[in-house]
Protein backbone atom coordinates (compact mmCIF):
# COMPACT_ATOMS: atom_id res chain seq x y z
CA UNK A 1 0.00 0.00 0.00
CA UNK A 2 1.78 3.54 -1.06
CA UNK A 3 2.86 5.35 1.64
CA UNK A 4 4.72 9.08 1.91
CA UNK A 5 6.09 10.60 4.88
CA UNK A 6 7.35 13.89 4.50
CA UNK A 7 8.39 16.73 6.01
CA UNK A 8 7.70 20.69 4.63
CA UNK A 9 8.86 23.84 6.63
CA UNK A 10 8.64 22.51 9.76
CA UNK A 11 5.57 20.43 9.28
CA UNK A 12 5.88 16.85 9.34
CA UNK A 13 3.20 14.61 7.91
CA UNK A 14 2.13 10.83 6.38
CA UNK A 15 0.20 10.64 3.26
CA UNK A 16 -1.85 7.54 1.82
CA UNK A 17 -1.55 7.26 -2.00
CA UNK A 18 -4.58 10.24 -2.24
CA UNK A 19 -4.86 11.51 1.24
CA UNK A 20 -2.86 13.19 3.82
CA UNK A 21 -3.65 11.61 6.80
CA UNK A 22 -4.64 13.28 10.16
CA UNK A 23 -2.28 11.44 12.96
CA UNK A 24 -4.49 8.96 14.84
CA UNK A 25 -3.56 6.39 17.50
CA UNK A 26 -5.17 3.79 15.07
CA UNK A 27 -4.09 4.12 11.58
CA UNK A 28 -1.15 1.92 10.64
CA UNK A 29 0.70 3.99 8.30
CA UNK A 30 1.16 6.76 11.21
CA UNK A 31 2.23 3.76 13.37
CA UNK A 32 4.79 2.49 11.09
CA UNK A 33 6.25 6.38 10.21
CA UNK A 34 6.12 7.05 13.97
CA UNK A 35 7.71 2.97 15.35
CA UNK A 36 10.46 3.24 12.64
CA UNK A 37 11.06 7.08 13.91
CA UNK A 38 11.46 8.00 10.11
CA UNK A 39 9.01 11.11 11.49
CA UNK A 40 11.72 12.16 13.78
CA UNK A 41 14.61 11.67 12.17
CA UNK A 42 12.80 13.91 8.94
CA UNK A 43 11.95 16.54 11.58
CA UNK A 44 15.68 16.73 12.71
CA UNK A 45 17.20 16.75 9.73
CA UNK A 46 15.46 19.87 8.96
CA UNK A 47 15.43 19.12 4.81
CA UNK A 48 12.04 19.37 2.86
CA UNK A 49 11.71 15.92 1.91
CA UNK A 50 9.15 13.26 1.11
CA UNK A 51 10.17 9.37 1.62
CA UNK A 52 7.79 7.59 -0.89
CA UNK A 53 7.67 3.80 -0.36
CA UNK A 54 5.35 0.92 -0.06
CA UNK A 55 3.33 -0.11 3.70
CA UNK A 56 3.84 -3.82 3.95
CA UNK A 57 2.68 -6.97 6.27
CA UNK A 58 0.07 -8.10 8.18
CA UNK A 59 -3.25 -7.28 6.80
CA UNK A 60 -1.87 -5.08 3.91
CA UNK A 61 -2.73 -6.45 0.01
CA UNK A 62 -3.33 -10.06 1.27
CA UNK A 63 0.15 -9.82 2.78
CA UNK A 64 1.69 -11.28 -0.22
CA UNK A 65 4.98 -11.58 1.37
CA UNK A 66 4.35 -13.40 4.61
CA UNK A 67 5.61 -10.82 6.22
CA UNK A 68 5.33 -10.27 10.04
CA UNK A 69 3.97 -6.49 11.70
CA UNK A 70 4.34 -4.03 9.84
CA UNK A 71 7.30 -2.25 7.70
CA UNK A 72 7.52 0.96 4.94
CA UNK A 73 10.16 -0.15 1.95
CA UNK A 74 11.07 3.38 0.51
CA UNK A 75 11.82 3.31 -3.21
CA UNK A 76 12.00 7.32 -3.54
CA UNK A 77 12.78 10.22 -2.33
CA UNK A 78 11.30 13.54 -3.58
CA UNK A 79 13.36 17.01 -2.69
CA UNK A 80 10.17 19.14 -2.09
CA UNK A 81 12.60 22.46 -2.57
CA UNK A 82 14.08 21.41 -6.04
CA UNK A 83 11.03 19.97 -7.28
CA UNK A 84 12.48 16.69 -8.60
CA UNK A 85 13.14 12.82 -7.07
CA UNK A 86 16.45 12.23 -5.82
CA UNK A 87 18.92 10.15 -8.00
CA UNK A 88 19.72 6.75 -6.27
CA UNK A 89 23.07 8.05 -5.18
CA UNK A 90 21.43 11.08 -3.08
CA UNK A 91 18.86 8.73 -2.24
CA UNK A 92 21.30 6.43 -1.11
CA UNK A 93 22.83 9.17 0.91
CA UNK A 94 19.66 10.27 2.53
CA UNK A 95 18.61 6.65 3.27
CA UNK A 96 22.54 6.23 5.30
CA UNK A 97 21.91 9.30 7.19
CA UNK A 98 18.47 8.37 8.60
CA UNK A 99 19.83 4.83 9.05
CA UNK A 100 22.48 6.69 11.67
CA UNK A 101 20.39 8.91 12.85
CA UNK A 102 17.99 5.92 14.44
CA UNK A 103 15.63 5.36 11.17
CA UNK A 104 14.48 1.60 10.70
CA UNK A 105 12.75 2.02 7.46
CA UNK A 106 14.33 -0.07 4.87
CA UNK A 107 14.69 0.36 1.03
CA UNK A 108 13.25 -2.16 -1.90
CA UNK A 109 16.01 -4.32 -2.58
CA UNK A 110 18.10 -2.75 -5.39
CA UNK A 111 19.59 -5.79 -8.09
CA UNK A 112 21.96 -3.25 -10.35
CA UNK A 113 23.80 -0.24 -9.09
CA UNK A 114 24.48 1.02 -12.39
CA UNK A 115 24.06 -0.83 -15.88
CA UNK A 116 22.91 0.74 -19.13
CA UNK A 117 19.68 -1.15 -19.53
CA UNK A 118 18.76 -1.00 -22.89
CA UNK A 119 22.53 -2.57 -23.64
CA UNK A 120 22.02 -5.20 -21.08
CA UNK A 121 17.96 -6.01 -22.24
CA UNK A 122 17.97 -4.79 -26.07
CA UNK A 123 14.80 -6.24 -26.51
CA UNK A 124 11.67 -5.72 -25.05
CA UNK A 125 11.43 -9.22 -24.25
CA UNK A 126 14.52 -9.51 -23.02
CA UNK A 127 13.20 -6.34 -20.46
CA UNK A 128 10.53 -8.12 -19.26
CA UNK A 129 12.28 -11.07 -19.00
CA UNK A 130 14.44 -9.30 -16.40
CA UNK A 131 10.70 -8.50 -14.57
CA UNK A 132 10.46 -12.79 -13.51
CA UNK A 133 12.01 -13.55 -10.55
CA UNK A 134 11.30 -13.90 -6.85
CA UNK A 135 10.71 -11.10 -4.51
CA UNK A 136 11.13 -11.20 -1.18
CA UNK A 137 9.44 -14.48 0.67
CA UNK A 138 7.41 -14.89 -2.84
CA UNK A 139 8.42 -17.20 -5.92
CA UNK A 140 6.69 -14.58 -8.31
CA UNK A 141 7.56 -10.68 -7.83
CA UNK A 142 5.78 -7.96 -9.03
CA UNK A 143 8.28 -6.39 -11.37
CA UNK A 144 11.47 -4.35 -11.54
CA UNK A 145 11.32 -0.42 -11.62
CA UNK A 146 14.48 0.92 -13.93
CA UNK A 147 15.68 4.32 -12.46
CA UNK A 148 18.32 7.02 -14.10
CA UNK A 149 21.57 7.15 -11.96
CA UNK A 150 21.51 10.98 -13.03
CA UNK A 151 18.92 14.03 -13.32
CA UNK A 152 17.98 14.31 -17.17
CA UNK A 153 15.96 18.15 -18.29
CA UNK A 154 15.34 18.19 -14.32
CA UNK A 155 14.34 15.22 -14.02
CA UNK A 156 15.50 11.20 -12.94
CA UNK A 157 13.60 8.65 -15.33
CA UNK A 158 11.93 5.77 -14.35
CA UNK A 159 9.77 3.33 -15.64
CA UNK A 160 9.37 -0.40 -14.77
CA UNK A 161 8.89 -3.35 -16.58
CA UNK A 162 5.68 -5.50 -14.58
CA UNK A 163 6.30 -9.73 -14.40
CA UNK A 164 4.06 -10.87 -16.90
CA UNK A 165 3.44 -14.24 -14.49
CA UNK A 166 2.26 -11.42 -11.90
CA UNK A 167 0.10 -9.95 -14.07
CA UNK A 168 -1.69 -13.74 -14.75
CA UNK A 169 -1.72 -14.30 -11.04
CA UNK A 170 0.23 -17.41 -11.87
CA UNK A 171 1.95 -18.37 -8.45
Amino acid sequence: SSMTVYHYNGETGVCSRNLNLKHTPDNTLWKVATETQLVDCLTRMSRNLAVQGELMGEGVQGNREALKGHMMFVFDIWDIDAQRHLTPMERKEVMAELTQMGCTVQHVPIIHESIKVFDVYPTMSELLESADGPSLNHQIREGVVFKSIEVVKGEVPSFKAINNKFLLKQG
